[in-house]
């Protein structure tokens, strides 16, 4: 009898799931992405003008990834093109793809970015890391912060970026 009430109980919660699923617009074979984007009205729409999500909401059942603060260094830790923003950046991001890589994760997983600019002028830095942000995440961007700071960990270092991605089990 108890059996019965499991075999019940775990029907049922089949049937929840794939009817949520449905809910979603994805199919039980075929899994959606492991998250939504919100474009919340009566907010600018920061897609179009500035290439970030303002709302991601993470599905049931993802698995969420997290990246520590990473930077433009290379392989033994040295940093790469000290006083050079751009190329920092850069680095930092392949950095970035490269840890995702290790978790199964790609750019397009990213929910979530929070980047340091050492001395940030916004008119000439968010041009150069936006740039990126699309090369590695798209079109359609992921959750962002960026904040301007005095000083990072060591003194060659202009640029850190932590990251969430959220993928599919």
């Amino acid at each position: 009898m108890q059996f019965v009430r499991y075999a019940r109980l775990a029907r049922s919660a089949a049937l929840a799931s794939a009817l949520a699923l449905l809910a979603c617009g994805a199919s039980a074979t075929q899994p959606s992405t492991a998250f939504k984007r919100l474009a919340p009205k009566g907010l600018a729409d920061s897609q179009k003008l500035w290439n970030y999500s303002q709302v991601i909401v993470v599905e049931p059942g993802a698995r969420l990834v997290e990246v520590a603060g990473t930077t433009g260094d290379d392989e033994s830790g040295n940093v790469v093109a000290a006083g050079d923003l751009r190329r920092q950046v850069e680095r930092t991001f392949a950095n970035v793809a490269t840890s995702l890589r290790a978790a199964g994760a790609t750019g397009k997983d990213v929910i979530r970015v929070r980047m340091y600019v050492v001395g940030l002028d916004a008119e000439k830095h968010w041009p150069i890391i936006n740039e990126q942000m699309r090369k590695h995440f798209g079109d359609r961007g992921p959750t962002a912060t960026l904040v301007g700071i005095q000083a990072l960990a060591a003194p060659d270092i202009l640029f850190e970026m932590d990251t969430t991605a959220a993928v599919r089990p």
